[in-house]
């Protein structure tokens, strides 16, 4: 009786055209699926956009910003703040590309020693006599 329902189950995967394995674990499953939704969105969205980055789009904006001064029209000028903005935009909606991991956790490669984060260590350290 378990063998029907294991070839039930094997011919429903065959025609939904799904290559699980019934072994496979449901966290892979989904890991799958998510990298074949982000494939299928990258091969869908046109180059251009795909090679906007907030630095790009914001250098973008200044050299026009400064181009509408010189010029003096303020299409320019709505058109570099319109790069700007979209670049101030970008800076949140857009993840990383590239996640640093060890053992399976995410690693912040940022949440090292920055100059800020030195200089508020320096500042709570206690005075020596």
């Amino acid at each position: 009786m378990p063998e029907r329902y294991e070839r039930e189950i094997a011919d429903i995967i065959k025609k939904t055209g799904a290559d699980l394995d019934p072994r496979t674990s449901l966290r892979q499953a989904f890991a799958d699926l998510q990298q074949r939704v982000l494939e299928n969105i990258r091969n869908q969205t046109p180059k251009f956009l795909r090679a906007a980055t907030a630095r790009r789009m914001g250098t973008i904006g200044v050299v026009l910003l400064i181009a509408a001064y010189f010029v003096k029209t303020s299409h320019l000028a709505i058109l570099s703040v319109t790069f700007l903005l979209a670049a101030y935009f970008i800076t949140f909606v857009r993840s990383p590309e590239s996640e640093s991991r060890w053992r399976g956790q995410a690693i912040d490669a940022r949440s090292g020693s920055t100059r800020l984060s030195r200089l508020k260590q320096w500042l709570r350290k206690k005075p020596t006599s």
